[in-house]
This record gives structure tokens, sequence and C-alpha cells, in this order.
């Protein structure tokens, strides 16, 4: 199969309402979608009071799992259609730091010390890697999630000016924006991994192990189940 020229969804917004598939009639969407690449950007922000969206669900988890989630429920028939396709969903090394509370999806359930919403959320994304790859076999489509490593950009904009300053002089130590690129890139066009699904790949994009809480068959059932209810996924078929 060949991705010389792969379609990309790319995600990055805090509700349903700025979702391109959200506000897209159903006979828009597109008819072959050969790659969706999952990079979200709200994370590492200051712990602030919880913030919810219009349709109730926590601002961060919405964003970095309950969105993707949506979104890529309504692209799997343009995908399939495509023959051969993958969906890359972009991890954190912090996702080790998280744990599975669903309640967390609509800003309940046990209250997150500083990042752990990122953390949590990430965590979810794993879970819903393997989950969603365990549904598409035999469809010719692939899931797998990425760590892109730590990556310079401006996400510490919104913390005060010395932390910005501490993390500008680490920054040396990190990736620039197109290093991080890379392993995102392998996973979506490496002729290597055509066939290769539900897999975490680290940073150096070797196959690593998930974090054992998104290795739980139950727990990613039960996960599912209650993204699909708060999401109305079945009132969209």
């Amino acid at each position: 199969s060949g991705f010389t020229a792969p379609i990309l969804a790319h995600t990055c917004s805090c509700g349903f309402s700025t979702e391109p598939a959200y506000i897209l009639p159903r006979h828009h969407l597109p008819q072959g979608c050969h790659s969706i690449t999952h990079h979200l950007c709200f994370h590492l922000l200051p712990r602030l009071p919880t913030t919810l969206t219009p349709e109730g669900l926590d601002v961060t988890f919405a964003t970095d799992y309950t969105g993707p989630f949506l979104l890529t429920n309504l692209l799997q028939g343009a995908l399939q259609r495509a023959g051969a396709a993958r969906v890359v969903n972009v991890s954190s090394f912090r996702q080790e730091k998280g744990y599975i509370d669903e309640k967390h999806l609509t800003g309940a359930g046990r209250p997150l010390t500083f990042n752990q919403n990122y953390d949590c959320s990430k965590l979810l994304l794993a879970s819903f890697t393997g989950k969603l790859a365990q549904r598409l076999q035999g469809t010719g489509v692939t899931v797998n999630s990425v760590d892109p490593g730590i990556v310079y950009t401006e996400i510490m904009k919104n913390f005060s000016w010395l932390y910005r300053f501490i993390f500008w002089l680490l920054s040396f130590f990190f990736k620039n924006s197109k290093q991080g690129a890379v392993p995102v890139l392998y996973l979506s066009l490496a002729k290597e991994l055509d066939g290769i699904s539900g897999k975490h790949f680290s940073s150096s994009c070797v196959i690593t192990l998930a974090p054992k809480a998104a290795q739980d068959p139950h727990v990613a059932q039960s996960l599912w189940d209650t993204s699909a209810q708060l999401t109305d996924l079945d009132k969209m078929d």
C-alpha cells in the first residue's frame, strides 16, 4: 500500500463545535482518507478551575481524547474506503503518570493535581488506541500511538516569565519542531509498518509497551462505551 500523499485530519481544538468533522454535514465527509494524525495542543497549562465545553465535557479531556474519539469514529467509513489507512495518535511519556477515571471526562471524579489532567487524558488516548485497533482488525486500517519526545514549542506561554525562562534554558536539550515531527511522520508513512496495529512507539520509533492501565480490555471497553454515550456517537450513524 502506498502513502505518498496522505490526507491528514489534524485536530487541535477544545470543543466539538470547532472540530473540522463536527461542523461538516455527513455527506461532506471525505470519500477516502489515508491518514489521521491526532496531535493535540491543550496541555501543560497551569492548573485552573475545571472548564467545560458547551457539551458539558472537561476542556482538556475533550481536546486530548474525546474529540479525537468522535472524529476518528466519524471518519471510519472514509478510512476503510481508502483500502489501507492509518490512524496515528500522538501520545506523551507523561501518560505513565496518569490514571483512568471516566468521570474526568465531565469534569468530575477524583481531583487532579498540577498537570494530571494532561497525563490522564493521554492515558485515555493510549487505551483508545488499543481498543480501536482491535475493532478495526481486518479492515486495512491500522491504529498506533507515538511519543514525539520533548519538543520545544510555545506550550509554556501561559506560565510566568520564570517558568518560561527555565523552559528556554532547558530547550537546548529538547527537539525542535522538525525533529519532533519525525516520529509522527514515520508512523504515518513508513512502508515497513504496513499491517502493524495497536502498538505504542517511543520517540526513537521503537515499539514499547503501553502503560498497564491502557492494556486492560475491560477498562478499554468501559471507556469506549462511556465515550460513545457522551458524544452521542450512536445517533450519528
